[in-house]
Formats: C-alpha cells, sequence, structure tokens
C-alpha cells in the first residue's frame, strides 16, 4: 500500500474513533483539564484558585495542552481531543513505519482513545520518537527526546539506562552539545516548580507511592498484575482477545530477535514492570499502555509470518473500528456520568465557597467550581500521606468540608464521614444510572438551601 494512502487511512481511523469518544473523559483528565483552565484565565498553574499545589505528574502534555487551549480560546477539553488525537497519530504513523499494519492495529484499538485527555498518547508517541531516533542513528536528537519523554511521565526514565547501555555496546554516543538543551529544560522545569509550588516535582507522585504502598488497592507486589483484569472487564472483548495477543507478542517476539528492536523495548519493559510492582501501584488504566502497545505491536510481526497474514489483519482492523466505534460512542453512560451531574448540581445549590470532599475529584471539581478536598491526596498532599500510612479518618477531621460526595456501597475512605454527627444526608442522589448511586452529605452548620431532587 503506497506511503500516502497509509498515511490517510491512520488520519481517517484515528479522527473517527477520537470522535466517537467525545462524550467521555476519565476523572483524572479533568484533574488536568481544571489546572489548565485556571491558568488560561489567569488564575494560576493551579487546581484550587490560591492553593499552589503541583499535581501535575504529565509537565510537558500539561506545557502542550496549555499552549492548545490558547489556540482554542480556552476550549480546554477540544484542546485534549486534539492534542491527544493527534500525539496517538504520530505514534501509530512510527509504529507503521517500522511494522507495517502495526500502526493500523493499534489505532484501531479502543484502549487508547478511553484514555482521551491523558498523556497517554503523548506517552507512546515519545517513546516511539527514541526508539525510531536510536534505530535510525540519529543519536544527537536522543537526549531531547529522553528528557521530554521523562518529562511526559517520569516512568519514562526507565528508556535512559536501556538506551545508554546500547549506546555503550556499539561505542556511539551523541556529541556533548546535544546534551546542552536537554539539561536547559530539565532545570528550568525544576526551578519553575520551586519557585511556584516550593517543591521540584509533583507531589501527586509521591501521592501514588504512597497508595500503592498502603496495600488498598491490591497487595504487595502483585497489584499491579493481578488488577490488570480491569483491563479485561471494560474493553469489548478483550477477554477473547488478550491470550491471543499473549501468545503472537510471544511468537514476534522470538521471530524478530535478529531485527535488534527486543534489545531496546523488552528491557524498557521489563524495567517499568519491575517498578510498577516494586512499588504496587494502583490500577490506573493508562499505566498499562506500553504493554498493549507493543504487545500489538509484535502480535503484527507473528501475524504476518503466517500464510494469510495480510487479510488476517485486515479483518481485525476492521473489525476493531466498527466494534470501537459503536462502544466508544456508548460511553457517555459511563461510571463517571453521574460525576457531571454531581458537579452540576453542586454549582447550582451550594454556596460559591463552600468547600467539597471528594474521592476522585476531575470531574466534580470541573463542573462544580468549587474549592475542592481530595480525600486520597492527589491534589491535597497532607491526605495522601495519611492514605500512605493506612489512615483513613484523619482528614475529616482535619478538613471540615462542608459537603462531602459518598458513594453507595461507601468506599473505605467515606466510612468516617457516614458515622459522623457532624454531618446529614441530603435529600438527592445520582443514579441509578450507574451500579454505584452517588449521595451528598452536608456539614449541619452550613447555612444552604436547595430544591431537593434525585437524578
Amino acid at each position: 500500500m503506497p506511503t500516502r494512502i497509509k498515511i490517510l487511512l491512520l488520519c481517517l481511523i484515528v479522527a473517527l474513533l477520537t470522535y466517537a469518544s467525545r462524550h467521555f473523559m476519565i476523572d483524572d483528565a479533568l484533574i488536568m483539564a481544571r489546572y489548565v483552565q485556571n491558568a488560561v484565565n489567569g488564575n494560576g498553574l493551579v487546581f484550587n484558585r490560591g492553593e499552589y499545589v503541583n499535581a501535575l505528574t504529565s509537565p510537558l502534555f500539561s506545557y502542550l495542552l496549555m499552549g492548545v487551549s490558547w489556540l482554542l480560546q480556552g476550549n480546554v477539553l477540544l484542546a485534549e481531543y486534539v492534542l491527544c488525537g493527534t500525539c496517538l497519530l504520530g505514534a501509530v504513523l512510527l509504529a507503521e513505519r517500522m511494522v507495517s499494519y502495526s500502526g493500523f492495529l493499534i489505532a484501531s484499538t479502543a484502549y487508547f482513545y478511553y484514555h482521551v485527555g491523558m498523556e497517554t498518547s503523548l506517552f507512546m508517541f515519545m517513546l516511539m520518537l527514541t526508539i525510531t531516533l536510536y534505530f535510525e542513528s540519529r543519536l544527537d536528537w536522543l537526549p531531547l527526546a529522553l528528557v521530554l519523554l521523562v518529562l511526559t511521565r517520569f516512568e519514562g526514565a526507565a528508556m535512559i539506562p536501556v538506551i545508554a547501555w546500547n549506546l555503550y555496546r556499539t561505542r556511539s554516543f551523541p556529541r556533548l552539545p546535544s546534551f546542552i538543551a536537554p539539561i536547559g529544560i530539565g532545570v528550568a522545569y525544576l526551578l519553575f516548580n520551586h519557585h511556584v509550588y516550593g517543591l521540584y516535582l509533583p507531589s501527586s507522585g509521591l501521592a501514588k507511592l504512597g497508595q500503592g504502598m498502603s496495600g488498598y488497592w491490591g497487595p504487595w507486589p502483585f497489584s499491579f498484575l493481578l488488577r490488570s483484569t480491569i483491563i479485561l472487564r471494560v474493553f469489548p472483548w478483550a477477554f477473547y482477545k488478550a491470550p491471543i495477543i499473549a501468545i503472537l507478542f510471544v511468537i514476534g517476539v522470538i521471530a524478530s530477535k535478529k531485527l535488534g528492536l527486543n534489545r531496546v523495548v523488552l528491557p524498557f519493559l521489563a524495567i517499568l514492570l519491575s517498578f510498577y510492582m516494586l512499588f504496587n501501584l494502583p490500577n490506573y488504566t493508562w499505566y498499562y499502555a506500553p504493554f498493549i502497545f507493543f504487545g500489538m505491536f509484535y502480535a503484527v510481526l507473528a501475524v504476518k509470518l503466517t500464510r494469510f497474514g495480510y487479510p488476517i489483519l485486515v479483518a481485525a482492523m476492521v473489525l476493531q473500528i466498527s466494534t470501537n466505534t459503536l462502544w466508544l460512542s456508548l460511553q457517555n453512560t459511563n461510571q463517571y456520568y453521574n460525576y457531571c451531574d454531581v458537579g452540576r448540581w453542586l454549582d447550582a445549590n451550594t454556596p460559591k465557597k463552600a468547600t467539597v470532599a471528594v474521592c476522585e475529584s476531575g470531574i466534580i471539581g470541573w463542573y462544580s467550581h468549587r474549592y475542592i478536598i481530595d480525600i486520597l491526596g492527589l491534589t491535597t498532599p497532607k491526605n495522601a500521606d495519611h492514605i500512605a500510612h493506612r489512615d483513613a479518618a484523619s482528614w475529616l477531621a482535619e478538613d471540615h468540608p462542608d459537603y462531602i460526595v459518598m458513594h453507595h456501597p461507601t468506599w473505605w475512605w467515606e466510612e468516617v464521614a457516614d458515622a459522623s454527627p457532624d454531618y446529614q444526608d441530603l435529600p438527592v442522589h445520582f443514579g441509578p444510572d450507574s451500579s454505584t448511586i452517588i449521595r451528598i452529605l452536608q456539614r449541619k452548620t452550613v447555612d444552604a438551601t436547595f430544591p431537593g431532587q434525585s437524578r
């Protein structure tokens, strides 16, 4: 197939599936969106106005999002879709350049559109760009690519020892001047953080490490592996596709051992997996992106070895595009759908200066425009320390929120609020269009009137 036709088809596939997912966005994406919205509106790069807490674990994506949002006149959500779609297109084009049809299979996979609004697609693009630069011997660009990879997601640092070892093995190195710009960018980032937030690194990074070591999300060190089954439950046909992809991945690895690709991809995946397991990180679904991306990449190598490889790949691509377009289009009724209503209700029925405690702060924070207390600590650092020490009660006594968003069944970290005599249930709930019903507690001393209602 001519290169121009491939590029056109990949553009159409990515655009179609990105558009199909337009009604869906995961909670953490709205955390980043609220930061950027505040920055675009002149309130600083903050989650709560006037409170300088750094929860941006993907600084490069955040800065790019600010730029795109500015170009789109402050439409942050549209900017997230444009940026994520563009980055995913770049990633699949580089994959297709290495292995024909791998880009098509990846581009037609719902998983990557499920994470629109997150840095996932940028992370995959930077990974593929780094690998491409290495194999095309553009070594002077590698230091810059690696720094940008780390600033996209800090665990991208796992690629540094892999590239360094391969460069040492071949005795080929970037020239010294090529390190000037990357070092300057890294230093500028750290100085900016310290100047604005008083810390060199985001506090949310430590919050996620604390979540992992708390054991709330699963026993050490197998939480990351055991909780990966969420992928099988969420995505269409994943339960059947995963074993096939795993088998083809192994075949593809064996078949490509002479290509040199294994010397970069496999050590990187091994270090990344070891990191996630060592720190027992929670099952954030975007952490699995490199494993799914390269799993499909190697699977295509295996399928191409068969007699009917190309027809099989075309059939798989067509099937994925059709089923995933429908599935993504229906995600406006996903588990976070009620959070939008919760946020809107809080915006319409609570005092402007009210404080609201939540376990998931992104969507509710975005729609409520209220001061948000993050019970799990991503945007409220002191609560992260409580979680790390398995303390699920201190947050209430310290924060005294005016309102608390509760789940039914009640989550562990909310149980202390349920038992508190200082709070009362409001006659409002959000459901039952979700498996989890949302209710709201109000501090008894808060003077606020509202129309009792149910959604």
